[in-house]
């Protein structure tokens, strides 16, 4: 199991880093770490050779109900388009 290919999008952000941390403890090395700085063709990259997401990436308290969805709604379907794109029905955790 700990050889297996994980990604995680909201990477940098609190919950994303101690998961992180943790996975790194526990003797898991291939991790794909995304967050919004990074491009859609490194998600792109992760997709296609994922084993696992946890899905942590979301806007916590959005100026506008369009940067809500944008930031939440939007990248989810993203990222499942993605996943879909590259036939990788691994499985996904969501938080919110």
């Amino acid at each position: 199991m700990k050889d297996k290919k994980i990604l995680i999008t909201g990477a940098r952000g609190f919950v994303g880093k101690n998961l992180t941390a943790t996975l790194l403890q526990k003797g898991y090395t291939n991790l794909y770490l995304f967050d919004r700085e990074d491009s859609l063709e490194t998600l792109d990259k992760y997709c296609a050779d994922c084993d696992f997401v946890f899905h942590l990436a979301g806007v916590n308290r959005p100026q506008s109900t369009s940067e809500f969805y944008e930031g939440n709604t939007d990248f989810s379907a993203k990222l499942l388009e993605t996943l879909k794109k590259h036939n990788n029905s691994c499985g996904v955790i969501v938080s919110s």
